[in-house]
């Protein structure tokens, strides 16, 4: 009989549910959420929606204990705004409790940095929840070696490989790729106008039709002003905005004629993306990150620069040396198949299971 799962997360997302569909193919597997549900019909997990209340910054589930003794393991999302969750490891249970967690303290205010101090309440907090868990999943492995104590050994941390999946069909490496693309939200932290004002200097002294195209795909509150500094440069057919887009095939088509997808200050999951489809991916060495930007490795499968000026190199380089691109752009998928495929993650998250089933309890 197979075990029965919990999943916690605070929603379920678009991109994760193909993920939990793969692990309800081994286990039995429920998914408990109290924001949105972003899923289709066609998955192969049940799904819980909770009651929540609210007290001060803090969310609590109303009746997640009790539904949690129902199950054999219960997987949840290692963040202290959501109390519920936190204190899993803490009470008396008879199930095995996982943590799932990015491994630091990093947000759109906080860069992602390793080596992280081992100090300060995130860490003592954090030390105490991994100690009184039964195994501990991480979006990446970097911050594994960081965690390893006498108390924590290493055999306590599994890796779910933070990834999304693509459209899995050949990539035609002879169709010609003409332009750049920026895929997320328009919002400051991201910076895009920063990679727009460097598409314009990179390509100041060139003839328009020589430049490659400038795709953005997303929406956000820098939209109009981003569509206006295109306009008084007389780049409204090379600059295209496309607006939020959700299918994958058209993403799949815009990604079949990018040469390197470019976020200036963020490495999302937009990073696994890019590379899914063969596109490599650009951004600063210190982006705004979960961890995404550690899939990056400098000159092999995309690019991790340091100055603004750098990000105009990298763009002029689109003109000079496009086989460059197709290269890392080849080195970017073969990267994804052999680390970062949504199977790779899934067994990650079944391997915690597995060890977690067999430990003594908590």
């Amino acid at each position: 009989m197979n075990p029965k799962v919990l999943i916690l997360q605070h929603e379920i997302t678009r991109y994760n549910s193909p993920i939990y569909s793969m692990i309800g193919q081994e286990v039995d597997l429920t998914v408990g959420y109290f924001k949105k549900d972003a899923s289709d019909e066609n998955v192969t997990y049940a799904k819980h929606r909770f009651e929540t209340s609210e007290i001060w910054k803090f969310t609590f589930l109303k009746g997640m204990f009790k539904f949690c003794k129902s199950f054999d393991v219960v997987i949840f999302d290692c963040n202290p705004v959501c109390l519920s969750m936190f204190f899993i490891p803490f009470v008396c249970r008879k199930y095995k409790a996982i943590p799932w967690t990015i491994g630091v303290r990093a947000s759109y205010k906080r860069r992602y940095v390793l080596p992280f101090p081992k100090k300060g309440l995130y860490y003592r907090l954090m030390d105490a929840v991994f100690r009184k868990s039964d195994a501990v999943v991480f979006y990446m492995g970097e911050p594994i070696p960081y965690w390893v104590t006498k108390r924590l050994p290493k055999e306590k941390f599994f890796v779910a490989h933070n990834t999304v999946p693509v459209i899995e069909e050949g990539i035609d490496w002879e169709k010609p790729r003409h332009s750049i693309t920026f895929v997320g939200s328009l919002y400051a932290e991201k910076k895009a106008d920063e990679l727009l004002h460097a598409y314009i200097d990179a390509f100041q002294y060139d003839k328009v039709d020589q430049m490659p195209n400038l795709e953005f795909v997303g929406d956000g509150a820098l939209r109009n002003s981003l569509e206006q500094l295109a306009k008084e440069k007389s780049l409204e057919k090379k600059v295209i905005f496309h607006g939020a887009i959700f299918d994958e095939a058209t993403l799949r088509d815009i990604f079949s004629r990018s040469m390197i997808c470019i976020s200036p200050d963020q490495a999302g999951l937009s990073v696994l993306k890019s590379m899914g489809y063969g596109v490599p991916f650009a951004t600063r060495h210190d982006a705004i990150t979960g961890g995404e930007r550690l899939n990056i490795k400098d000159g092999y499968n995309g690019f991790l620069y340091h100055r603004y000026e750098d990000l105009v190199s990298i763009i002029k380089d689109t003109i000079s040396s496009p086989d460059k691109f197709l290269q890392l752009g080849r080195n970017a998928r073969e990267y994804y198949e052999q680390n970062a495929t949504p199977q790779k993650m899934a067994d990650g998250f079944l391997n915690a299971i597995s060890y977690a089933l067999k430990t003594e309890k908590s």
